[in-house]
């Protein structure tokens, strides 16, 4: 009866199976939590990975975290499925006649807090977009709050002045500007967006127009990578171009850019890990290098970006008719459909881009195993990630649907054999 009273639309279906199929996912990683704290509440892990139970038990305290960390992640968990059916409501409010008629009505009889006189958007559209907005973005700051122990009362009424300015000063001026350019522009909008967004993913990471600062950074000599890693670094054109920040107060390392602007950064004080965990993060680096994993997720991420445009497009062309009938205007319909894809929709996508993600970086490990370094970069991996309080257990369902790298766990277990 619910469903057919207010969830009868086909896009409100396709919104409903993809929450339901995220809510699944979270419930799955919930229980596989749950039973990695009973293992490892006994000194014990879950599933079979020798190397990495070996190190656990002669690093005192580290079960005791991952217990810890493990019952905070599911309390993330349980708190991403209320957000996620939150951000569902509140879009498909849009999409069911019955809901928007109703708000539309209880707008129309109060006076509207934002009045704009325009010709091709009605103020009630404009109230409607800004109390979504309002709620999305009270929702991510009530959120960030409650979950860091950095943010003060203060920083909590700071956010919330500003999220009301961005709502009730700059989103009006910005939904007035932009609904008169789609009024006459109609899709030449978003295939301008597409175009400037590839544009400068082109520009940021296939040459250097956008200049990096990493004058500070200390150049790492080529001597200290042996024979074997230093031919291939040679090789790969990255001599002399591997840099160091010791300054950082955390500790990754990165290959940045495409092509012949590529270069790796190594930040923070990872050599205290061990030398050979040191030269084994960088010989993961340098195995994205020989993949050419930055071309790849770059180039997937431009086809990733055309599909949603061109799916973003398709659904305005099919369902503006059904709404200007309604009154509502074609820019509301474009608003919310965008809306749809970045809080609904784009959970299928990202997870596509999170598996392209996790097959480049088993491919730089196997890279690095073949140079002799499995076993030191499995061994800093681990102590990264404990020294960091990171978790190392996830459910493979939840790592290939929101990560976009595997678990910790099963990077150890293949790395040293």
């Amino acid at each position: 009866m619910l469903y057919r009273k207010y969830f009868r639309s086909k896009i409100v279906s396709l919104m409903l199976a993809t929450v339901l199929f995220h809510v699944g996912v979270l419930t799955c990683e919930i229980c596989y939590l749950r039973f990695a704290q009973h293992r490892l509440g006994r000194e014990n892990i879950p599933g079979e990975n020798k190397p990495l139970l070996e190190m656990m038990r002669n690093d005192n305290g580290v079960f005791r975290k991952q217990k810890m960390l493990a019952s905070r992640s599911i309390k993330l968990k349980m708190v991403g499925i209320c957000s996620k059916i939150f951000d569902f409501f509140v879009v498909m409010s849009f999409f069911s006649h019955r809901i928007r008629n109703k708000v539309m009505e209880n707008i129309r009889t109060k006076k509207n807090v934002i009045r704009i006189n325009c010709s091709h958007i009605r103020e009630a559209d404009i109230n409607f977009m800004i109390l979504v907005f309002f709620l999305i973005g009270l929702k991510n700051i009530v959120l960030a709050w409650a979950f860091s122990s950095i943010l003060r009362p203060s920083d909590l009424m700071l956010n919330f002045l500003i999220l009301v300015f961005r709502c009730f000063v700059i989103a009006p001026v910005m939904i007035w500007l932009f609904s008169s350019v789609y009024n006459k522009a109609r899709w030449g909008l978003v295939l301008c967006a597409y175009v400037a967004v590839v544009v400068l993913m082109y520009l940021a990471n296939f040459t250097d127009i956008a200049v990096d600062n990493h004058d500070s950074y200390e150049i790492i000599p080529h001597k200290v990578f042996g024979k074997r890693l230093g031919d291939e670094i040679v090789r790969l054109n990255l001599k002399n171009k591997i840099f160091w920040d010791r300054s950082a107060n955390f500790e990754n390392a990165a290959l940045v850019k495409t092509g012949a602007s590529r270069y790796i950064v190594v930040v923070g004080d990872l050599i205290k890990y061990g030398e050979k965990e040191f030269l084994g993060f960088i010989a993961h680096e340098v195995g994205h290098a020989d993949d050419l994993s930055t071309e790849k997720k770059l180039f997937y991420s431009i086809f990733t970006i055309g599909i949603t445009c061109a799916g973003i497009l398709s659904t305005v062309y099919f369902l503006t008719p059904k709404y200007t009938s309604r009154g509502v205007s074609r820019f509301s319909v474009l608003a919310f459909v965008v809306l749809a894809n970045t809080y609904i929709f784009s959970l299928i996508t990202d997870m596509f881009q999170n598996n392209i993600g996790i097959h480049v970086e088993v491919n730089a490990d196997i890279y690095a195993k073949t140079l002799g370094f499995g076993t030191a970069l499995g061994v800093g991996l681990y102590k990264l990630s404990a020294g960091s309080k990171t978790m190392m257990f996830h459910s493979p369902i939840y790592t290939h649907y929101l990560e976009d790298h595997p678990s910790i766990a099963s990077r150890v277990g293949y790395l040293i054999k």
